[in-house]
Order: C-alpha cells, then structure tokens, then sequence
C-alpha cells in the first residue's frame, strides 16, 4: 500500500510541475509583434497577425496534460479508498 502511494504521489506531483511550468509559459509567451511601416506590402495578400502564437498553444496543452495527470491521480486516490472509510488491511 505504502509503494501504490508514494508512486500515486509522484505522479500527483509531476502532474502538479507540469500544470505550473505550463502555465507561466503560456502566460509569458505572447509576444507583442506590431509596428508601423512607411511601405505598402509588395504583395497582394493582407496579413493578419495571430491571435495565438504555436508556443502558447503548445504551453496550454502541457497544462491540460498537467491538469490531466492531477484529475487522475485524484480519481484514483478516491476511487482505490474503503466506501465505510475504514483502512483497509492487508490480510484479507
């Protein structure tokens, strides 16, 4: 039971590293890119500018996965515990 637990926590734990790491990295990855021009673009195509950039989307995605790996090991811990809420012993 002590091994279950401490690997459950583990997990819990990288779940947790993973879901912050993430989640300061999508906060501190947009970037502002405008600015004024003195030319019109030699192209006929407008460009829009992102809303997104790929990093912030690739940050928020590493936080889902964190968020995932937490809500799992939650389960779990409340799924694998006695409904009476006594211990359960390893003999039976």
């Amino acid at each position: 039971m002590g091994r279950r637990r401490s690997r459950l926590a583990a997990v819990a734990a990288v779940g947790l590293v993973v879901l912050v790491t993430c989640t300061v990295l999508a906060v501190h990855a947009h970037t502002t890119a405008f600015g004024w021009f003195a030319y019109a673009p030699l192209s006929e195509q407008s460009r829009l500018p992102s809303v997104v950039s790929d990093r912030e989307l690739v940050a928020w995605a590493g936080a889902v996965l964190g968020l995932v790996l937490l809500a799992g090991c939650l389960g779990y811990a409340l799924g694998s515990r006695p409904a009476d809420g006594r211990a359960r012993r390893a003999d039976r």
